[in-house]
């Protein structure tokens, strides 16, 4: 089971692997835009990132939350990020009992979704501190191919120089229980057994050790309780009964109404008047005697 972290320095105000620096306010919105819900930093080594679960360069974790913070470096207080992990048995095992990988190199992209701010993207385990760092930094910055190209997930991610994190201390995740919901009919069928199996005839009890405090079987109270649980029941199905008559005789009530108003509309309305025969056109034509 994953356990979670303290929150550590991930990032401080400085230089990047590019010679871009890391400003206060790029750190203010990776704290402010991360969410693990939209986009998740996973853990790896190195920067590396593998596509095989066995594979050393696995993923370790994921980055929970992050925050701003500050620390004093050579007089000056800096801005830094601080970042809460749920870090995998392998990890734990390796920043515990290994002492390996125990720096922490993020990253960043830039213009995230469009917002036009920075987000954390990953972060890497690594054995490289500051001092060393530095030298690799001092190369990377001047060099015209950057050696960490190859392991940027985007050309214009920033890889943060890498920072000498406190001891990390892990404490179990635990889970939240969902409260269960009350069944009545449930709590009834097993109070009504318990009921019966109360009134069987028991055999002679064996001598035993009775337990400090024993609970009785109240029939007065499960009798109320029965009572007031049946009622219930049956009383809301005579409401449901009840209002369904109701929606039946206004329907039928509405259905008369039409109808008488139908038919007297019809009743006012005048009798349709006799046509006139026809009586042809006159002609000239003599008759002839066939």
């Amino acid at each position: 089971m994953p356990k979670l972290s303290q929150f550590v320095t991930i990032i401080t105000e400085g230089d990047t692997t590019d010679g871009r620096e890391v400003t206060a306010q790029m750190i203010e919105e990776a704290a402010e835009t991360y969410n693990p819900d939209t986009y998740t930093a996973r853990i790896n080594i190195e920067h590396i990132r593998s596509f095989l679960p066995s594979s050393e360069f696995k993923r370790y974790g994921d980055v929970k939350a992050v925050r701003v913070g500050e620390k004093m470096i050579f007089g000056q207080k800096k801005k830094t990020l601080e970042a809460q992990m749920l870090c995998d048995d392998p990890m734990v095992e390796m920043a515990t009992k290994d002492r390996q990988k125990i720096f922490f190199s993020a990253e960043m992209w830039p213009n995230f979704a469009k917002t036009g701010k920075f987000y954390l993207s990953g972060l890497a385990m690594t054995d490289e501190p500051a001092s060393l760092g530095t030298e690799v930094l001092k190369f990377a910055s001047t060099a015209k191919v950057n050696p960490f190209s190859s392991r940027k997930s985007d050309p214009s991610t920033l890889i943060v120089a890498a920072n000498e994190s406190e001891t990390l201390e892990f404490k179990d995740v635990t889970e939240e229980k969902t409260p269960e919901t009350p069944n009545f009919v449930q709590d009834l069928l097993t109070g009504m057994a318990g009921f019966f199996k109360a009134a069987e005839k028991a055999p002679e009890p064996k001598p035993e050790v009775k337990p400090a405090t024993t609970e009785t079987f109240d029939p007065q109270k499960f009798a109320q309780e029965l009572t007031t649980g049946m009622a219930k029941t049956f009383g809301d199905l005579m409401n449901k009964q009840a209002e369904a008559v109701n929606n039946l005789q206004t329907s039928v009530n509405k259905v008369t109404k039409d109808f008488n108003d139908m038919k007297e509309k019809l009743d006012k309305q005048p009798a349709g008047s006799q046509r006139a025969p026809a009586s042809g056109a006159e002609t000239t034509h003599e008759k002839t005697d066939c």
